[in-house]
């Protein structure tokens, strides 16, 4: 699916995330529902971490690679939108690394679907995360492309708490799909899917054990 990009933004590259064990990790991930304002380039290095390619498959039609989430078929069909105070959502290339301000077709649409995600965790300023899928992409390889589809969009979200976790952020995968934001960019677009959202930000408290 073609991004409706309205400029390259310059001024940031991937960073790597420091390195911890993995059972360290686990144990210090948790779901945080306060959440403060985090920076951008955390945030972007948590997005990059997630989805950036890390091995294309030479001359596949379907551009299948390897990345750090797991995908059916290595087709990586979920792109995440990062939604910030401010006028435009950003994106990640994944393959280019490079950061995008996107141009919604509808800005009303857009900002409902911000304000609802904010609503849902109204204490804090978090960054939320909206992950679109692209359903066209999965319906070339494969029969019954939906399910794989939303189990792709399950993996990334558990794989997007796991590096907000190793750079010391909080996490919160949220009960809304971010029609809005889809509706927004690609507007009368059947393909592309809303495929959940979540928070991100600093952890203004501790979870609780049992999450």
């Amino acid at each position: 699916m073609a991004w409706p990009v309205r400029r390259t933004v310059g001024g940031w590259s991937p960073r790597p995330l420091p390195r911890r064990g993995f059972a360290d990790l686990l144990a210090a991930r948790r779901s945080h529902r306060a959440l403060a304002r985090p920076t951008l380039g955390d945030v972007l290095d948590v997005v990059a971490a997630a989805t950036l390619v890390g091995f294309l498959l030479p001359g596949d039609p379907l551009g299948r690679s390897r990345r750090t989430a797991p995908s059916a078929g290595a087709l990586h069909p979920i792109s995440v939108v990062v939604l910030r105070p401010g006028p435009l959502p950003m994106r990640v290339d994944p393959w280019s690394g490079r950061l995008q301000a996107l141009r919604p077709a509808d800005g009303a649409a857009l900002h409902r679907g911000a304000e609802r995600l904010h609503e849902m965790l109204p204490d804090g300023e978090p960054t939320f995360l909206a992950l679109l899928g692209d359903l066209g992409l999965v319906d070339a390889a494969y029969a019954n492309p939906g399910s794989l589809l939303w189990r792709d969009a399950g993996a990334l979200l558990a794989t997007l708490h796991l590096c907000a976790s190793a750079l010391g952020l909080g996490f919160c995968p949220l009960g809304a799909l971010g029609g809005e934001v889809a509706a927004a960019l690609f507007p009368n677009e059947s393909r592309v899917v809303a495929c959940g959202a979540a928070a991100l930000g600093v952890p203004n408290t501790p979870a609780p054990a049992e999450q």
